[in-house]
């Protein structure tokens, strides 16, 4: 896999801009959105703001949600899923395992091929914008 080129920069701050979105609203501060195959890497198909607050479902994390929304809206079955890569505003450990059943590419700087490809961890990248979305928030908690 080769990444880190200049549309991962983009992908990843979209991500960032819907965790910030997520924060205002009063969700935790995490976004993901997924790109459709690695041949039209312009394509996002999915985007996800954290909702696990305004939902009551704690489990309604960023990229919990981005992959059942992949899963429901496209069809996307378990093989097929690693035409798509995920970007994660700030990885959780935890969550990896929701990206890592379906084996999707994840870029959360981070980007991790899960099933029987090879991981590769790419970062951090966009340290401070990624950061800033959090600074004070956990303070309040």
């Amino acid at each position: 896999m080769s990444f880190g080129q200049a549309s991962d920069e983009v992908f990843l701050r979209r991500a960032i801009q819907l965790a910030r979105a997520a924060r205002e609203r009063g969700d935790n501060p995490f976004g993901a959105v997924i790109v459709g195959e690695r041949s039209e890497r312009g394509n996002i198909v999915i985007e996800v703001k954290d909702a696990a607050v305004s939902s009551g479902d704690p489990t309604a994390h960023a990229e919990t949600e981005a992959v059942r929304k992949l899963a429901k809206e496209f069809r996307v079955s378990y093989d097929d899923a690693s035409k798509y890569t995920i970007y994660i505003s700030t990885e959780r450990t935890l969550c990896r395992l929701a990206v890592s059943a379906p084996r999707l590419n994840v870029d959360s700087r981070g980007l991790l091929g899960f099933g029987s490809r090879t991981i590769e961890i790419v970062g951090p990248l966009l340290e401070d914008e990624g950061l800033d979305v959090h600074t004070g928030y956990w303070e309040m908690k």
